[in-house]
């Protein structure tokens, strides 16, 4: 999220000076992030980082200026999608993931949330095009279930007789 928001913010800057080409990502968001304008961007920083609430508008932003057909906004999530297929796929290659054993299962935020099929499909993509045989999933779990699962299995494997664990999910 944290690169994404950092893409976004230079996109806008980009477009600001004419580095890039016109887009709606400049005058979104500064609105999103209320600064008067592009060159106010650099101020939201506390030594030399994006504070989350910052990230988490910054990116918001970014799809729904995506979503909106921006071109810029596009471009980024496109490409941010394919460095992250890309290494995907050099993690199989390493692993030697191929036939049945090349599945890949995207999960989190960044893949689960509506409104970033973009990211997605440029990630999908680049794993199907570096590993043919590749099988991509997008998870369908919220991401708490997989760390309660893990939990589970740290608890099975956990010496018997000390101090026990409890774990409890509310919805």
């Amino acid at each position: 999220a944290e690169d994404l928001a950092m893409r976004t913010l230079g996109g806008a800057w980009k477009a600001f000076d004419g580095r890039a080409g016109p887009s709606a990502l400049t005058e979104a968001i500064q609105k999103d992030l209320a600064v008067s304008s592009v060159e106010a961007l650099p101020s939201l920083m506390v030594r030399g980082e994006l504070p989350q609430p910052v990230i988490k508008q910054a990116v918001q932003c970014l799809f729904r200026i995506a979503r909106e057909g921006d071109g810029l906004a596009r471009r980024i999530v496109a490409d941010t999608g394919a460095r992250m297929g890309a290494a995907a796929a050099a993690a199989m290659r390493a692993l030697v993931l191929r036939g049945s054993n090349a599945v890949v299962v995207l999960g989190g935020a960044m893949f689960q949330t509506a409104g970033h099929e973009l990211l997605v499909e440029a990630c999908t993509k680049r794993i199907r095009d570096t590993v043919s045989e590749a099988h991509v999933i997008v998870l369908d779990t919220q991401p708490v279930v997989g760390a309660v699962l893990f939990a589970r299995d740290l608890v099975g494997h956990a010496p018997r007789g000390g101090s026990q664990i409890h774990v409890s999910i509310s919805p």
